[in-house]
């Protein structure tokens, strides 16, 4: 309604109950503060605050600091990846154009202009990765820009484009493209003309390992050689499982961020918040309210709390949040501790958030000066007597009695947490909604589905593009390799055909060994993706207003196991192709 009827209907006008300031540049806000609360105080308004103290920018800082953490995080880990691919396949093809680099030197081109071409190469790869991410990264900017409508309900949200941000992101990209080919186009650029042009030297042969060990002899032809190449080329193996194993790492990742999401919401919602309703009372009341919910139709239970705004303070560092006085035989809300294990409310002290303790520099029997916002603003001193790991918020927890006495009231209680009978749910609805006293009702299972909601299009968005940037690393990484060693090798997969190994032999040489390297790169995979959500968890997914624990399911690893071999699956098929079309008299011929 328009203030000015709404005054009317109640006789109040020129009255107001809340007051919001826009502070001149340069203003103190901690003297308007102190301004406002002095001028308000007679007519009873409470403490003033300034904007980091508000719900909704408590929230939307918190996002934006977990935005900008996985904003660094992930594309470094991706980048580096790319990089590291850029590397492995220009460093491979340097070796296979050795005979060409070497022509080109003998008739006058100088090894700048060589390793200008492979960097030019590099380049244009560059230009059309960036060109296609700057196209995915607009149209993900605008869905995100749009779900953060919904999800904050801002009025009005516009995701924009700078000029500066785009030339940010392909100057990252290119840098991290040329990088990863810098090393290559400098061995083109030192490759002496004679040498290059000159057949590559033999390799110096010795017995591998399955041989000395004396299984050789037990295993099939095509294993024993698939186990000597690999040892004959260690740091190439190595170099192609690694980047398999980066690409497991983003896919644990994605899923492991909604385990760790879904995981805490179930945990709030089953473990700590196990009422039904919470009702909250306009103004304090005495426990008189309790007793008239309790005589309603369809409560089963009913349990009071205590809500005042407080200022805790210790030394020169304080934190303002909302002080909450419970009883200690108490069912509806618990309270857990750094194990999950339900800790049980103290006749004197206070349960406080672990992360507000951290903030204060507070430890278990530490005591904590509480300056109270509201009413007759007292100031008292309480010591910390345990803490409270709850994911979700700060909360800072007394036992009602002792709360009520430092307060100087008696039996006062903001609300009540209760449990009720499903059946009765939409009477007591009815009842709430017509109660003047009743100032605002909650209720636990709307609560939870929208948790869950938000969850759903968030989380599965960001595991969407994680799992596409996953596989796309491992088609890249696997195709690739098995595409330049089949060029490598090419001579010698003919030669095999020659003396009468089948199509299907040599394909098990080939891709048998990318297959080895997949197998080694997956249970590594799954290490760094555990050590990278633990760097998540410690940085993007700890804020003050939630924790999201570091939680690996086994069905994320067989996921991620899954999706790997999939996507070596489909590179195998692709490679096998070429294979089967590998021409054996011009892979023979002689120059």
């Amino acid at each position: 309604m328009g203030r000015r009827a709404l005054a009317g209907a109640y006789d109040m006008t020129d009255a107001f109950n809340d007051v919001s300031f826009r502070l001149a540049p340069g203003a103190s806000g901690a003297d308007a503060i102190a301004r406002i609360d002095r001028i308000l105080a007679p007519y009873g308004g409470g403490a003033a605050y300034d904007r980091h103290d508000q719900v909704s920018d408590f929230v939307v800082s918190s996002k934006i600091q977990q935005l900008r953490s996985m904003a660094v995080i992930v594309p470094s880990v991706f980048l580096g990846i790319a990089a590291f691919l850029a590397s492995l396949m220009l460093s491979r093809l340097v070796r296979t154009e050795r005979v060409q680099i070497g022509t080109l030197k003998a008739f006058g081109y100088s090894g700048g202009r060589i390793a200008r071409h492979y960097l030019t190469l590099a380049l244009a790869i560059v230009s059309a990765g960036g060109l296609a991410g700057l196209a995915a990264g607009i149209w993900l900017g605008s869905a995100t820009a749009k779900l953060y409508v919904v999800y904050f309900h801002f009025p009005i949200l516009r995701y924009e484009l700078s000029p500066g941000l785009v030339a940010i992101a392909l100057l990252v990209a290119a840098g991290a493209g040329l990088g990863g080919a810098y090393g290559a186009a400098r061995a083109a650029a030192a490759l002496p003309p004679a040498e290059a042009m000159s057949p590559e030297a033999p390799a110096v042969f010795h017995r591998a390992l399955v041989d000395r060990i004396g299984i050789g002899r037990h295993l099939p032809l095509s294993l024993r050689m698939i186990l000597r190449n690999l040892e004959r080329r260690v740091l190439t193996a190595a170099t192609t499982s690694l980047g398999i194993a980066f690409a497991t790492a983003l896919l644990i990742v994605g899923q492991g961020v909604i385990d760790g999401v879904t995981q805490t919401i179930e945990f709030q919602f089953a473990q700590v918040e196990r009422d039904d309703v919470t009702v909250v009372f306009n103004q304090e009341r005495d426990e008189r309210a309790l007793f008239e919910l309790r005589r309603l139709p369809g409560i089963l239970r009913a349990e009071p709390f205590r809500s005042v705004a407080v200022r805790l303070r210790s030394g020169q560092r304080s934190y303002r949040l909302s002080l909450s006085g419970e009883r200690r035989d108490g069912e509806l809300r618990n309270i857990v501790g750094a194990r999950g294990q339900r800790l049980a409310l103290p006749p004197r002290g206070m349960l406080l958030s672990s992360t507000v303790a951290g903030l204060l520099h507070l430890v278990p029997g530490d005591v904590v000066d509480v300056d109270v916002l509201e009413g007759r603003r007292r100031t008292f001193r309480v010591p910390v007597a345990a803490l409270d790991d709850s994911p979700i918020g700060v909360p800072a927890t007394m036992e009602l009695d002792d709360l009520d006495r430092r307060l100087g009231e008696e039996s006062t209680i903001s609300g009540a947490w209760l449990a009720v009978d499903a059946l009765a749910a939409p009477q007591l609805d009815r009842t709430f909604k017509q109660t003047p006293e009743i100032a605002g009702v909650s209720y636990r299972r709307a609560a939870l589905e929208n948790a869950r909601s938000t969850l759903g299009d968030s989380v599965v968005s960001f595991q969407i593009v994680l799992l596409a940037l996953a596989l796309i690393l491992v088609l890249g990484v696997v195709y690739n390799a098995a595409r330049i060693a089949l060029s490598e090798r090419s001579r010698e997969l003919a030669t095999l055909r020659i003396i009468g190994l089948t199509r299907t032999e040599i394909t098990t040489v080939l891709l048998g060994e990318q297959a080895f390297l997949t197998a080694i790169a997956i249970p590594v995979g799954l290490g760094l993706g555990y050590l990278l959500l633990q760097v998540l968890a410690d940085t993007a997914f700890r804020t003050e207003l939630y924790r999201i624990p570091l939680v690996v399911a086994s069905s994320t690893c067989a996921l991620a196991a899954i999706a790997v071999a999939a996507a070596a699956l489909v590179s195998g098929v692709l490679v096998r192709r070429q294979l089967d079309r590998l021409d054996l008299v011009a892979v023979l011929k002689s120059d």
